[in-house]
């Protein structure tokens, strides 16, 4: 299995982003979101239902159809929250916005989905040394490890990607 944290950005279509689309995605400032963990899956056991996380954000489109959430904002995922990366990377501009505009995205921020046979967790936190601080992100981060390394993990992928319902 493999898990995926913050820029390394496992999308439902794609394994990994392919960095020349960066320009139209949308980078926040660290903030403290409240995040709120679902039920029932066994890289959110042991955490609580809600939480603070001190992270930088991603405003970026995903195909919510194709990935089970595990863990969702209460951040607002639009552009008003947002800043354009190229204009950091290529004009040395932080916190513009100028030329660049992004439908709203998802408040998903950890999320499963399977790459052939392969089981993903996706953790779009992990910028820095905040999160690590965090006793309930090193929570999820082992959580993730171990589904994904499981027998267990291995077979909702084959079945995934067989096309059973899972």
């Amino acid at each position: 299995g493999l898990v995926l944290e913050h820029l390394a950005d496992s999308r439902p279509d794609e394994l990994v982003v392919d960095p020349a689309s960066a320009p139209l995605d949308g980078t926040g400032p660290a903030t403290a979101p409240l995040v709120h963990a679902y039920e029932g899956h066994p890289v959110t056991q042991g955490l609580p239902a809600s939480f603070d996380l001190q992270e930088e954000l991603y405003l970026a489109p995903y195909w919510e159809e194709d990935v089970v959430p595990l863990i969702r904002s209460d951040f607002a995922f639009v552009e008003e929250n947002f800043f354009s990366p190229y204009q950091v990377v290529v004009n040395g501009k932080m916190f513009s916005r100028e030329g660049w505009r992004h439908r709203p995205g998802s408040n998903m921020v950890a999320w499963a989905k399977h790459y052939g046979n392969t089981p993903i967790v996706y953790i779009q936190p992990g910028d820095g040394p905040t999160s690590y601080a965090n006793p309930h992100y090193r929570t999820l981060l082992a959580n993730a490890i171990t589904w994904v390394a499981s027998d267990e993990a291995k077979q909702w992928a084959r079945d995934r990607n067989a096309g059973k319902a899972v």
